[in-house]
């Protein structure tokens, strides 16, 4: 019985300490993660978009004028 009224009034206290104090002020680190998981740096590589433009390609077929629109990327 001793043993249950300590940790009900030990409970009291850090549920009143947690009230008291605001919350920006109490940041603990979560129990599973390490110190040296919030320091790892990953590389990331963004890819860009391609540039595209209509190009206008004249040959000559039979005699007559072909006029073909090319897409070229780069």
């Amino acid at each position: 019985m001793k043993k249950t009224t300590v940790g009900l009034a030990a409970a009291t206290l850090l549920g009143l300490a947690s009230f008291a104090s605001p919350a920006s002020a109490f940041q603990a680190p979560l129990p599973g993660a390490s110190a040296l998981a919030s320091e790892a740096v990953t590389h990331v590589q963004f890819r860009r978009r391609p540039i595209c433009k209509i190009r206008t390609v004249v040959t000559r077929h039979h005699g007559h004028r072909v006029v073909k629109k090319v897409r070229t990327c780069r």
